[in-house]
């Protein structure tokens, strides 16, 4: 069986295998990131910068390694007799150079930076936006609380005033005189 009648699941592997290059390279390139991060010491610094930054280097790291898997298949097409080891080091090789290329651009166009300050407002809107909810939850359990203990005075001033029998009942504390308001309230004599 010819190399092109099987072609269907070499092309499958290879692009597994890239996609494996792929997130090998990316944890690779982020751990740079994560520990520009954790090593920094601008206060101003958030984990929207962290996120930003971790797009962006995410997009570098793809965009280099399909050049690269583009490159290598256009090679292997072309090529049909090309040593395997041949294709694979021209298409890692690409995708060295357009990382490093990507990089340069990167860092003449300052595009991690400005994914990490659009990070950091946008994580700062968050956090302003939490602590507004929070302060509106807080407000309304206030309220409630105040509410609920205006309506028990209230409640405990008109039985006082209107029913001193039913206030004892509830409200006395000597458990002979709630017993008392209890007999009186049935219609009974009472303990006293």
């Amino acid at each position: 069986m010819s190399a092109r009648a099987g072609g269907g699941t070499g092309a499958a592997s290879a692009a597994r295998s890239a996609a494996k290059g792929n997130f090998i390279g990316f944890i690779i390139a982020a751990s740079f990131d994560v520990s520009d991060f954790v090593q920094s010491e601008d206060p101003e610094k958030n984990w929207g910068d962290l996120l930003g930054a971790l797009g962006v280097t995410f997009a570098k790291v793809w965009a280099a390694g399909f050049a690269g898997v583009m490159i290598a298949g256009a090679i292997a097409a072309s090529a049909a007799a090309a040593p395997v080891i041949l294709v694979v080091g021209i298409g890692f090789g690409v995708s060295i150079v357009v990382g490093v290329l990507l990089d340069k651009i990167d860092q003449w166009l300052a595009v991690k930076e400005r994914a990490s300050r659009i990070g950091r407002v946008f994580a700062g809107a968050v956090s302003r936006g939490l602590r507004a909810i929070t302060a509106f939850i807080e407000e309304i359990a206030t309220n409630v609380d105040s509410l609920l203990d205006q309506w028990y005075a209230d409640f405990e001033q008109h039985l006082r005033e209107n029913d001193p029998l039913g206030h004892c009942a509830l409200f006395c504390s000597d458990p002979l005189d709630q017993l008392d308001a209890w007999m009186r309230g049935m219609g009974g004599r009472g303990v006293y």
